[in-house]
């Protein structure tokens, strides 16, 4: 096989391709369970998929972070590799004593906003709850989000340490 190279804009370009039909994909199947189900219960369904999905990233994020052997933080998260790091546009902010994820590009959230119907778009940001809880049991809170309207999606977590032992499912 011949070793191809491509430059860093046109990865992202492919990268925001696939997340397009990806949300796409998502789009409709919540369209025909919607039609034939009725809001509630295909929400209910996407839910529950979603959540499944999620449990399962954070399962294979936690066994490559512990390949690594590293501990299982929220500072080592990234090194799971979940998300193609290249296409969402996030950084650290401050706000007080919290460090806060402030997300400002998501192909995800770009694609449903187009097609409409975010209520059930929406409740596909429940994947962050289920990989985070699954990976070390990190408490994973939306305080934006762009589908509800918001410029931006605004991420806190906390670690089970730090919370008490209460679970956020927001």
């Amino acid at each position: 096989m011949t070793e191809e190279k491509i430059s860093v804009e046109e990865a992202k370009k492919q990268i925001i391709l696939m997340a397009n039909r990806t949300a796409m994909l998502y789009h409709y199947i919540g369209e025909v369970l919607q039609e034939n189900f009725g809001e509630d219960k295909a929400g209910e369904i996407l839910k529950e998929a979603v959540m499944r999905y999620g449990k399962e990233i954070g399962e294979q994020v936690r066994e490559k972070v512990q390949e690594k052997n590293l501990p299982l933080t929220l500072e080592n998260y990234s090194k799971g590799e979940d998300l193609p790091d290249l296409v969402w546009d996030s950084t650290k902010v401050k706000e007080g004593e919290k460090e806060l994820i402030r997300v400002d590009y998501c192909p995800l959230a770009s694609a449903w906003l187009k097609k409409g119907n975010q209520k059930l778009a929406r409740l596909y940001c429940f994947v962050d709850q289920a990989k985070f809880a699954s990976y070390n049991g990190i408490a994973c809170k939306h305080l934006k989000n762009m589908l509800d309207g918001d410029e931006i999606c605004l991420f806190d977590f906390e670690e089970k340490e730090n919370r008490g032992g209460e679970s956020d499912n927001e």
